[in-house]
């Protein structure tokens, strides 16, 4: 995903991450989607300027959302520099569907206190 974002339609790329938050949300394959390379190559998408590839934000806010409720995915996300660059997305962002997938993950996020205190340490939130 990281690499071929550009070469990709972003129908496939939409249809990869939907396919992704399947996977995620079973119980029994959900160990095996949650990496720290999975997570990265989603959080790399915020850092697209393409405006044909606003779809593809949107569906990785809701894929981030399904995949940090885990411990794991929590701890990828805190690797991986995903409250930087989701602040970022939504502080760079002019599309509004955009902007409220990004607040809406960060408020699911806030819900867990130690990725709630990386966002108010960085000053993301105050």
């Amino acid at each position: 995903m990281k690499q071929t974002g550009g070469k990709v339609p972003v129908e496939i790329l939409v249809g990869v991450i939907e396919c992704i938050i399947t996977i995620a949300r079973n119980q029994a394959l959900r160990d095996t989607i949650i990496t720290g390379d999975i997570i990265d190559a989603i959080c790399a998408s915020f850092e697209l300027s393409c405006i044909s590839m606003n779809d593809f934000k949107i569906a990785c806010c809701k894929a981030l959302s399904t995949m940090c409720i885990e411990k794991i995915g929590k701890q990828e996300f805190l690797k991986a520099q995903g409250p930087e660059r989701l602040y970022n997305l939504l502080c760079d962002v002019k599309s509004i569907p955009i902007r409220n997938a990004a607040a809406q993950l960060i408020q699911l996020l806030c819900a867990d206190p130690v990725l709630a205190d990386t966002f108010v340490s960085a000053r993301y939130l105050n």
